[in-house]
């Protein structure tokens, strides 16, 4: 009584503080860990070995080895146990004593086993059972002749037995009220283990600090990306100035080529066993750039890698350049996670994580070079296209609001080569639409550079008198010009207000200004 009231202590402790939050079987608990593998019915109408259920021992329970919410219980309180009674396993109970209520004579067991789902792979549910039918595949097993079922009493709970489907007219089920009283039913359900039908593992994360692997560089392939020279139409005879203006054009005219190149690397992954998972099952694996393997599970799967990588690079006409494309191929050990889906008939879809080891030869760390630029016609070396310079325009009045110009209207605009400001309308970047305030922005860095001069060793001359001079009397002064036509006329000859200015300081003109002064002094005289 004593030791009985002990085990309900114990496991009511465990119960609250044993999680199965986390735990995982591994291998090494298979071989720790006194379990039996239990066995289902199979559609050949004999016993398979399960994939997923076990028999533990008690003392692995109470110890806290196995988690008490890995047992398969019945009414929340009752377990599925048995005990062995020297070569024979008799099915039973546990009552709210913490033993095992078993045959032949009713008696409580201290010692026993428990059904336990020792992975997190087990699928199982309670299908009704009558006389008038027979127990479907995946039906669990308590020995070679009995199979675990249950069924509802007068008072609507649920209590264990066993189901012999040779005892009676077309079999019962015998189930253990308690020590002095026995009940059969012909009507109840039956434990029945649902397999998958096939598995996905993704999400899968490579711990490759703790890898053990071996790297080398492989050629995936090469091309070479060329740009044909675009001959000229209906172009018999090409004058020089034509050649050279073709020539710049050239130089200044790069546009993007590309291709892609395809590869393919024999690859193999194995990804182990993982405890109650189904060999040869069908599977599905995303390892390699999220690309469909399908394969047997618990085998090795070796095949090929096929692939393809964009390439691309701006060239001028008549040029090529040479594209390699490399890998490093990995092959060995490498720890990994990973989430393995079983699917199942009806649809349904149960994930699992899962730690093991993968022993793979893999690609990884792929890189495309871009070397040797040459023409096509010589094979002599191309050069790169240069870098882009942005264009730095100086505003010499401060004062005044800026503009949005970009360039001059005498400079070459590149679309490669020019930085444009940000927030600049990009109706401003062609030629045609610069043309006209570039125009304005040169007569006025004009006017500024004229009324900013530096002193020179020939100032102009200042009229020393304001005297009315009476000739003007016959001789009417004539009327300016007006600016603009002023303007037009140097613009036209290449000159500027401050380059005639200057030239008239210099000396250009400089006879002109003496005649005109002899004449002055003459009509000083007459006066």
């Amino acid at each position: 009584m004593a030791r009985g009231l002990y085990q309900i202590i114990v496991s009511t402790i465990i119960l609250i503080l044993q999680p199965d939050s986390g735990w995982t079987l591994t291998h090494k608990d298979w071989l720790t860990l006194k379990t039996e593998r239990a066995h289902i019915l199979s559609k050949y109408k004999h016993l398979v070995t399960s994939s997923t259920l076990s028999w533990a021992w008690i003392e692995d329970i109470l110890s806290g080895q196995i988690p008490t919410s890995r047992l398969i219980l019945v009414g929340g309180s009752s377990a599925v146990c048995r005990v062995r009674d020297g070569i024979r396993e008799r099915a039973g109970r546990t009552d709210t004593s913490g033993s095992c209520l078993a045959g032949p004579e009713f008696i409580k067991h201290a010692e026993y086993q428990v059904l336990v789902d020792m992975s997190q792979f087990s699928r199982n549910e309670w299908v009704y059972w009558d006389m008038y039918t027979i127990p479907i595949v995946g039906t669990v097993a308590y020995n070679d002749k009995t199979f675990v079922a249950s069924f509802n009493m007068e008072n609507s709970n649920q209590i264990i037995g066993e189901l012999d489907t040779k005892r009676g007219l077309n079999g019962n089920i015998r189930a253990y009220v308690s020590e002095r009283e026995t009940k059969l039913s012909t009507q109840g359900s039956v434990l029945v283990e649902i397999e998958p039908q096939s598995y996905i593992i993704d999400k899968i994360k490579l711990n490759t600090l703790k890898e053990k692997t071996e790297l080398s560089m492989v050629s995936l392939g090469e091309l070479w990306l060329s740009r044909e020279m675009d001959d000229p139409k209906d172009a018999l005879y090409v004058s020089p100035e034509d050649a050279a203006a073709s020539h710049q054009d050239t130089a200044n005219d790069w546009d993007y080529v590309g291709a892609r190149m395809d590869y393919s690397v024999d690859v193999s992954q194995y990804w182990g066993h993982v405890p109650g998972t189904i060999r040869g099952l069908s599977t599905v694996s995303r390892l390699y750039n999220n690309t469909e393997v399908k394969f047997a599970w618990g085998t090795q799967w070796a095949g090929e890698l096929a692939d393809g990588v964009d390439v691309g690079m701006e060239l001028q006409p008549g040029t090529k350049i040479l594209v390699t494309v490399q890998g490093v191929m990995k092959t060995g050990v490498t720890p990994y996670s990973a989430s393995i889906t079983q699917v199942y008939e009806d649809g349904v879809k149960k994930p699992v994580q899962v730690e093991g080891e993968l022993r793979h030869t893999s690609l990884t760390d792929i890189q495309v070079r871009y070397i040797d630029r040459q023409y096509i016609e010589t094979g002599l070396p191309a050069p790169a296209k240069p870098p882009v310079k942005p264009v730095k325009v100086i505003d010499n009045n401060k004062n005044q609001p800026k503009k949005d110009l970009l360039v001059s209207s005498h400079q070459s605009i590149n679309n490669d080569n020019m930085v444009v400001p940000l927030g600049t309308p990009m109706s401003m970047v062609s030629t045609d639409s610069n043309k006209d305030s570039g125009e304005e922005y040169e007569r006025e860095s004009v006017k500024t550079t004229t009324e900013e001069l530096p002193a020179t060793l020939y100032p102009p001359t200042v009229p020393t008198s304001t005297k009315p001079n009476p000739l003007r009397k016959f001789y009417p002064v004539e009327d300016d010009p007006p600016r603009e036509k002023v303007m037009f006329s140097a613009a036209k000859y290449g000159h500027s207000a401050a380059g005639l200015k200057l030239r008239t300081v210099n000396g250009d003109i400089l006879i002109g200004l003496t005649l005109v002064t002899l004449i002055s002094k003459y009509l000083y005289f007459l006066d």
